[in-house]
């Protein structure tokens, strides 16, 4: 019976593992396939059954993408354990030699790791890096951060582009600035989510650093992005960051698709992150929340998450976490900002939002500052292959209950009756698509903006200020 319990998983995942390698050695795309989250096997899998495992199985395409290799180093996890077991005469060795077994193999998978993300991480043999090589803390106020003063790869789980991410001394992907302002400079201090990190492009080519050139030397541009943010972070982040830097005008840079959601604990679905809610009176309330900083690990857990395999484990437990938010209606959260008949959650979400923005613009003002809100749509609003991409993968996804400027005329009402200075960008990236219909603004699978998205957002806000008197010399002048 010991030599069938090794064989059986010593086969299983040897046969799985060399199918899976040679499908995605002979794929489409062709070479070694060393990317965490993709599988040709995987599509093969769905093709010829016509099943999409991976709506049910949230876990799927990244455990089939391990197929590569990974699986035949899980293969030896039960061949070791098969000798192991088989080849004791005696109970108690036959125990002994089978622990001894499962750690050679767990340090052999150990050592695969290792190998596999330093090759990456060093672009040998013209590899891109696997994950992104940037280091974190958790930061009290607003959850996780950047650490400050170092240099790394930034790289998405599609692999759609890899970029070498500088960060400044105070935790920020941009210049260096300092906190006392120079005599005669005009400070311009942008808050927002990724979209305004802007990560997915060289820091140059960002689209605050083309501000800053399109502005010229008197005018100084600083961007306080920082990515998984909602408005109720941003506020945060303003209060207790970017005011410091005493700027004359804030710029709120508002991602329609999800800066409702992540303002909300049942949508977000993250302990870790600052929330809001309105009490009985209409102000806004800090929720308590869990503070990574807090929680004690024990010595040996510390050690445990120094292994490159649990790190890879926390890795698919939280691809599984992201994958399981088919909003009660079968399609994610993210898009129920679109809904024509709002659910309450949504509903609920949207009033904190707007008190939260209410409060940015209001806490600004008070350090003297000018604010201006500019939203900006997600690529499912501008891409039509992404909305086709949606509609097949979702098909309770219905056009007909559906706006893709839904999430405009509510912050465009919400703008009137505050009278804040608010832009919004659908348009203006919509009648670019229809001049240029083959125009890619957006990474098809990661969402972001590419180097095209990114310009036309300068060129955006530019437009912007040019009307605006304070700037029109400035932007005149170049």
């Amino acid at each position: 019976s010991g030599k069938i319990f090794g064989l059986i998983p010593a086969a299983a995942f040897g046969v799985w593992g060399i199918t899976a390698f040679a499908i995605n050695l002979a794929s489409k795309h062709g070479g070694f396939m060393f990317i965490d989250g993709y599988s040709p096997f995987a599509e093969y899998l769905i093709e010829i059954t016509g099943f999409n495992f991976n709506n049910y199985f949230p876990s799927f395409y990244p455990a089939m993408a391990l197929g590569k290799w990974n699986f035949i180093i899980l293969g030896l996890v039960a061949v070791f354990s098969f000798l192991a077991v088989a080849t004791a005469k005696i109970k108690r060795y036959k125990i002994l030699l089978a622990v001894l077994g499962f750690i050679l193999s767990f340090l052999v998978l150990e050592f695969g790791f290792r190998i596999y993300y330093f090759v990456h991480e060093r672009q040998w043999f013209g590899l891109s890096p696997v994950r992104t090589t940037l280091s974190f803390y958790d930061n009290d106020i607003f959850g996780s951060a950047l650490s400050p003063s170092q240099e790394g790869w930034f790289v998405p789980d599609s692999k759609e582009y890899f970029t070498r991410i500088e960060v400044n001394s105070h935790g920020w992907p941009d210049v260096e600035h300092s906190y006392e302002k120079p005599d005669e400079i005009y400070r311009i201090l942008i808050i927002g989510d990724s979209f305004v990190e802007n990560t997915q492009v060289p820091l140059e080519k960002r689209f605050f650093r083309q501000l800053q050139r399109d502005l010229g030397q008197k005018i100084e541009v600083i961007a306080l992005g920082r990515g998984n943010t909602g408005t109720a972070q941003q506020y945060l982040i303003l209060k207790n960051f970017g005011l410091k830097y005493k700027p004359d005008m804030v710029i709120q840079m508002f991602f329609e698709a999800n800066d409702v959601k992540n303002n909300s604990p049942v949508l977000q679905n993250d302990p870790y992150l600052p929330y809001f809610s309105l009490n009985e009176n209409g102000k806004l309330t800090e929720l308590p929340h869990g503070k990574r900083s807090e929680r004690k690990l024990s010595v040996l857990k510390d050690l445990i998450k120094k292994f490159r395999v649990t790190e890879f484990l926390l890795f698919l437990r939280q691809k599984s976490i992201e994958k399981e938010a088919n909003y009660k209606t079968g399609y994610p959260a993210d898009y129920h900002v679109y809904d024509l008949d709002l659910p309450r959650d949504y509903s609920d979400a949207w009033e904190v939002t707007k008190k939260l923005l209410d409060e940015t613009r209001k806490e600004t003002e008070r350090a003297g500052a000018k604010y201006m809100l500019i939203a900006f749509p997600g690529n499912e609003a501008v891409q039509k292959d992404v909305q086709e991409r949606i509609v097949k993968t979702y098909p309770e996804f219905d056009p007909k209950k559906i706006s893709f400027d839904r999430p405009e005329k509510i912050l465009g009402e919400f703008c009137r009756l505050k009278k804040i200075d608010c832009r919004f960008m659908l348009s203006f990236f919509a009648d670019y698509m229809n001049s240029n219909p083959g125009a890619r603004l957006y990474n098809f699978y990661e969402g972001h903006w590419t180097q095209a998205g990114t310009d036309l957002t300068a060129d955006f806000i530019t437009e912007v200020f040019s009307s605006l008197p304070q700037f029109r010399q400035s932007l005149l002048s170049r």
